[in-house]
């Protein structure tokens, strides 16, 4: 707490210049808090009256700026010589308040819009279109695709029609082997039919 004094010595704070001795060398003393609130102490020999009621020896009474304050009965106290000791320091105090508010709300909405970021990101990640694109496939819809050659197609089976493939070619490699088996049989029964004719033709007798 700060301390003004008010008075006719030339070690007061406030100085009066009242040349009738009215106002005592030291009059009253006006005391400060931190936040700006004011006490008035009379000690002064002629008194010293708030908005007109008298001051008694000694005592303390909490004052504003809006009080009239009379020393001595006849000097009005002029308020504008007052300045307030903590007014810049409490100034200071509510600027950095505020600074240090914005930085604390900035960092937790920082952190809550990360942290919202990552929660939501896996739904609303589009997923990436797929380089590999399938050759084997066409439709009218497939404006900007080149239709598939029968080379690509070859090339493209799927492993359920490689192995259709497989047993096809096997199927067909059984059946050429059976014909050529019932070809071979029939050739033999043909030359043994021959045989058996050439046979008979030998045995009939013959006439003269």
């Amino acid at each position: 707490m700060k301390k003004i004094i008010i008075g006719r010595a030339n070690d007061s704070d406030i100085i009066i210049p009242d040349e009738h001795d009215n106002v005592s060398r030291h009059h009253a003393v006006i005391t400060f808090d931190f936040f700006g609130k004011m006490t008035l102490s009379d000690t002064s020999s002629n008194g010293t009256l708030i908005n007109g009621t008298k001051m008694l020896k000694g005592t303390s009474i909490p004052v504003t700026r809006k009080d009239k304050i009379q020393l001595g009965g006849a000097w009005i106290f002029d308020w504008n010589l007052v300045e307030d000791p903590y007014k810049s320091i409490r100034r200071s105090c509510i600027i950095l308040c505020i600074v240090l508010a914005a930085i604390t709300i900035g960092g937790t909405s920082w952190y809550v819009y990360e942290s919202y970021k990552k929660s939501e990101s896996p739904l609303t990640e589009i997923p990436k279109p797929s380089t590999n694109v399938n050759t084997d496939t066409w439709n009218k819809d497939s404006t900007n695709r080149v239709a598939p050659t029968e080379t690509n197609i070859k090339t493209s089976d799927s492993p359920k029609q490689k192995s259709n493939a497989v047993k096809s070619k096997n199927s067909n490699q059984k059946k050429g082997t059976y014909k050529k088996a019932a070809a071979r049989d029939l050739m033999k029964m043909k030359q043994k039919k021959d045989s058996d004719k050439n046979t008979n033709n030998g045995e009939m007798p013959v006439i003269n």
